[in-house]
């Protein structure tokens, strides 16, 4: 489509105007270039639009659109709707066809005019040497443009013509059909390439600025810069120097110039070619003081305008600065609290001390971060008081954050010191009130949840469909986070009614007594099951041949040798349904592992540990002398006054309650934990795995997944491979652990932090297309530099080490992309690391830990 310039002789390829925004122009100019033309011109292009819009030095360039390319496609039968409708079999057949008209048609007449009227004009006053650069309106385009080479130096009309065959025919190549149909979105739309068209430059450096250092905050400018031609940065087939620009000191706080072997160049035949630099220049910085902060005040204005992070690439010519491309990046949680000071809740809560897996953790997460937080707003905290994640997963450990607790100890002083200076009684009538008042409401809620588990209890699960266990299973989920609610709730009441009496008994009592035995040996649930396994003991120690096998034997022998015996068969079914009506403490906020339920010698091994320490479960003669306290504390002090016995007798009711229903707790957690194991099981039948059990090494989400959508061979096949990744990085874990690893040796390395977060896996040399073939799900592939096309390959690794390139290079924009912990510039890796090391990344502090794994084998085995 070509308009005339206004007050113009001559023909120009123009944009029509904001108020008639066209979608069909097949030229769009960049400064012209507006966001509803998104589809039109592509991301790429649209942000090199918004730059120039800011004033900027981009140089100048015109886009040939998505419609024109939709254009040649049509003038050859091919419509967007029926190549929408493609297989992904028809696709590679259709794509020989597409090539072969693209080297042998024409180019739509009216299409071709408007780009040679466009191209005139960009080079009227150069030497007519452009770039052609793709541009796509996907929000993860520029990681499928990745896999698209700029095609530079097109000197001609007729060279420009070929340059755009080429490039179109480029997208129907095996390998972008492969990727499309790897990505869901792209194979619905094919007519999705539009291409830049701009001066080409000669670049004396060029590099690529990040807005924020991975590593550390969003305070920070990371720049790296080579000679010459961007390809040396951006492929990361070098390493490159780095500058970070400190945005409110405005100076740099860290320079690290590299030794840089060689450069790119254009060559002939729009190619680059590698020329090597001399000696005494390889460690030259690339650029100057100055330059740094020129580059950097150019980003300032970007971030300015964007609002947003940014990746910008750019090179500096003769004429200055000037920028390639701007991406908007997001940016990563930056954690102020190292790995190290996060609480494990095993501390509060024994049934946290166990691994958890991923279903486990799946199902877990949401409920402790949702029910911490109704626990704050129950409590009147300001929003964003409690600090995001309260629960993260480390080294499969659940653990809490350090300023949870902390949090609620400041609120709870404020509270207190509202009323500290008014009467005491006063001071325990409001606190008294309100604790009655909540007592109430958590005592219906864990009678609701009883209620409900004791419904699912009813069950059996095995006979159910898929969708029914789905449902069976979102209503546990609802219950137990119910049940999460209130027992956070109980515990901090716990801790205020235990302050307030404690209080109390200061205030009034005399100072000599011993008071804390009033909060010991309270009846409930744990009193009950304590005196039955006293019980069991007693009848053990009566029989001497079943004393000697519960001494002498494993947990396994004496369940199997009792069950051969018809006496001890009636004892072991006695024993299970006493427990059944009572419930056990044993228990971990973990399916994985069979219960007590499942597994009387958890039982059994309870009862040993006993008769070898000679200890019992309970202590008569302690809840005597409480009783006996109580007794006394509510006859025997005549000199308070009424309403003081009543809040001294009302808060120590209160204390009791809470304390011993805190230490009920492992009872009511073991009526949903052996639920959600038989649900997951019951879920493993409709699945493509080798054991059920391997169904507790898959999140929920990619459970329903799976269910939902059946899986071809080739999905099944990785999912196999992720499960065995995650099974062995458990256990490899667990021999990794602080105790574990002290007498280790280690390897250790160091690089350049690119993409936060930490992994622990095998090692994969890849220095060649063909060992991505051998590459293991959660693999860390160690690399000299990343292929584009190793995409698809890298998305099932679990970390990535780059021997070459920085921060800013392909592979580590990847990795980021993906979540993967990443860390460049890693001298010497692919020589001194090897396959089958075990290593441990760090991608936010850069430090690399590789261990034999012979070494590790050693260490003791982990069950589960």
């Amino acid at each position: 489509m070509i308009v005339s310039a206004k007050g113009s002789s001559k023909n120009v390829a123009r944009n029509p105007s904001p108020d008639a925004i066209s979608t069909d122009s097949t030229i769009v100019w960049l400064h012209e270039a507006d966001p509803r033309q998104l589809e039109l011109i592509g991301f790429k292009a649209l942000n090199l639009g918004v730059a120039t819009r800011l004033k900027l030095p981009v140089p100048p360039g015109f886009v040939i659109t998505t419609a024109a390319y939709r254009q040649c496609l049509e003038q050859m039968g091919f419509t967007p709707e029926a190549l929408a409708r493609m297989g992904y079999d028809e696709a590679l057949q259709t794509a020989r066809t597409i090539q072969h008209y693209f080297m042998r048609m024409s180019i739509p007449s009216d299409v071709l005019t408007d780009i040679r009227s466009a191209y005139r004009q960009l080079t009227a006053d150069g030497d007519g040497a452009v770039v052609l650069r793709p541009s796509l309106s996907y929000a993860n385009g520029v990681d499928f443009a990745k896999r698209l080479r700029p095609i530079l130096g097109v000197r001609s009309l007729i060279e420009l013509e070929k340059a755009l065959k080429m490039a179109w025919a480029y997208m129907w190549l095996d390998d972008i059909i492969q990727y499309r149909f790897s990505q869901p979105h792209l194979h619905q739309r094919w007519d999705d390439l539009a291409l830049i068209v701009q001066p080409l430059l000669q670049p004396l450096v060029s590099g690529s600025l990040l807005s924020y250092a991975p590593d550390s905050d969003d305070q920070s400018f990371v720049i790296e810069s080579a000679r010459g031609l961007n390809e040396a940065v951006s492929r990361g087939v070098l390493v490159p120097d780095r500058y970070v620009w400190q945005r409110f000191l405005k100076k740099i706080s860290e320079r690290r110039i590299a030794d840089k072997p060689l450069r790119f160049m254009l060559a002939d035949q729009w190619a680059v070619q590698e020329v090597a630099i001399e000696q005494g220049q390889r460690q030259v910085s690339s650029l100057s003081d100055a330059d740094v902060q020129a580059l950097s005040e150019l980003a300032e204005k970007l971030v300015a305008g964007y609002q947003r992070p940014l990746e910008i690439e750019w090179c500096k010519t003769e004429q200055g600065l000037q920028l390639i491309q701007v991406m908007p990046v997001t940016l990563p949680e930056f954690e102020s609290v190292r790995a190290e000071d996060w609480l494990k809740p095993g501390e509060l809560a024994p049934y946290f001390e166990k691994p958890v897996s991923p279903l486990g953790w799946s199902f877990l997460e949401p409920l402790l971060q949702n029910s911490l937080q109704q626990l704050a707003a129950w409590l009147g905290f300001p929003d964003g008081t409690l600090p995001e994640p309260a629960f993260k997963l480390q080294d499969h450990q659940v653990s809490l954050h350090p300023n949870v607790l902390g949090v609620f100890s400041q609120q709870m002083e404020h509270y207190w010191a509202e009323i500290a200076e008014a009467h005491p009684t006063r001071r325990y009538l409001v606190f008294m009130w309100q604790l009655l008042r909540l007592q109430r409401e958590w005592n219906r809620g864990y009678r609701d949840f009883v209620d409900a588990m004791q419904a699912q209890w009813q069950h059996d699960y095995e006979s159910w469909g898929a969708e029914d266990l789905l449902d069976a299973l979102g209503h546990i989920s609802e219950q137990s986070g119910a049940f999460f609610v209130h027992a956070m709730m109980v515990r901090v009441l716990a801790h205020v009614s235990g302050v307030l009496f404690s209080d109390l008994v200061q205030t009034y009592l005399p100072a000599d007594g011993v008071y804390d035995i009033l909060l010991q040996g309270l009846p409930g649930r744990h009193a009950e099951t304590c005196r039955l396994l006293d019980q069991y003991l007693a009848e053990i120690n009566q029989r001497p041949e079943w004393l000697k096998l519960f001494k002498q034997q494993n947990p396994h022998h004496v369940l199997r040798a009792l069950q051969m015996d018809e006496q001890g068969k009636a004892w072991l079914s006695r024993l299970e349904a006493d427990f059944r009506a009572t419930g056990f403490f044993r228990i971990g906020m973990e399916p994985l592992y069979p219960s007590w339920v499942e597994a009387s010698q958890l039982l059994i091994h309870e009862l040993q540990d006993a008769l070898h320490h000679q200890q019992h479960f309970w202590d008569p003669a302690l809840v005597e002398q409480r009783e006996t306290l109580e007794q006394e504390l509510a006859e025997g002090f005549d000199w308070l006054h009424l309403h003081q016995r009543f809040c001294f007798l009302s808060l120590l009711h209160l204390a009791q309650s809470h304390a011993a229903l805190v230490q009920d707790e492992p009872y009511y957690v073991a009526m949903f934990m052996p639920r959600l194991r038989a649900l997951a099981l019951g879920l493993a039948r409709y699945l493509p795995l080798d054991s059920r059990q391997d169904v507790f090494y898959l999140s929920l989400d990619e459970i329903r997944e799976m269910i939902q959508n059946p899986m071809n061979a080739y999905k099944i096949k990785e999912l196999r491979e992720l499960i065995q990744a995650r099974k062995y990085k458990r256990r490899i874990t667990h021999r990794l652990g602080p105790e574990a690893s002290d007498g280790l040796r280690a390897l250790e390395l160091k690089g350049r932090p690119a993409s936060r977060g930490e992994v622990l896996g095998r090692v994969r040399i890849v220095t060649k297309s063909e060992d991505l073939k051998q590459l293991q799900a959660g693999e860390i592939v160690v690399t000299d530099y990343v292929e584009p096309f190793w995409e698809q390959a890298l998305a099932k690794a679990g970390g990535l080490i780059l021997e070459l390139g920085g921060t800013l290079s392909h592979g580590a924009m990847l990795a980021r992309h993906y979540d993967l912990p990443c860390i460049a510039a890693v001298e010497g890796a692919t020589k001194k690391l090897s396959n089958g090391l075990i290593a441990r990344l760090d991608g936010g502090s850069g430090h690399i830990l590789a261990y034999r794994e012979e070494m590790l084998e050693a260490q003791e085995e982990f069950i589960g």
